[in-house]
């Protein structure tokens, strides 16, 4: 018997630690459903990372590399941009910021099933695990993407 999804929308990125499938949905948010039921529901515990990344920053990004006067103030929003697993069976997700220079961010998630069915992540580390800035002159820059896979 096939399973549909109960909830179809814009996710990405699936994995699975244990017995649960994990995926990036909208607005930062992660989410959790078991492979048989494909009802998704949103990891709790992860508040203060949505609120984080969805909050409204203000930046100033310049119109001119040239010149350094010249620069105007944007909104900017961030969001994952990846989401995996690593070998410790914890979530790894990407994000990058400050547009004016690239900044790309990663935090691992240990997530746990408690009492009631409900999945809690924890933040183990978040920091900045690339930075680039323009003024270096190189425009030639590739950035590594992995994943572990278990066979």
């Amino acid at each position: 018997m096939i399973k549909l999804d109960s909830k179809p929308g814009n996710r990405n990125d699936w994995c699975a630690i244990g017995k649960l499938l994990f995926c990036r949905g909208v607005r930062s948010r992660i989410l959790w459903c078991e492979p048989d039921v494909l009802d998704w529901k949103e990891v709790k515990g992860l508040e203060y990372l949505q609120q984080s990344l969805s909050a409204s920053r203000r930046v100033l990004l310049t119109l001119n590399p040239c010149t350094v006067q010249r620069c105007t103030p944007t909104n900017v929003k961030c969001d994952i941009s990846r989401l995996s697993s690593n070998s410790s069976g914890n979530i790894v997700i990407f994000w990058n910021t400050h547009p004016e220079s690239l900044e790309l961010w990663s935090a691992e998630i240990s997530v746990e099933r408690r009492k009631g069915g409900e999945v809690w992540g924890r933040i183990e580390w978040s920091d900045a695990v690339f930075k680039h800035d323009p003024r270096s002159h190189s425009d030639n820059i590739k950035v590594l993407y992995s994943a572990s896979v278990h066979v």
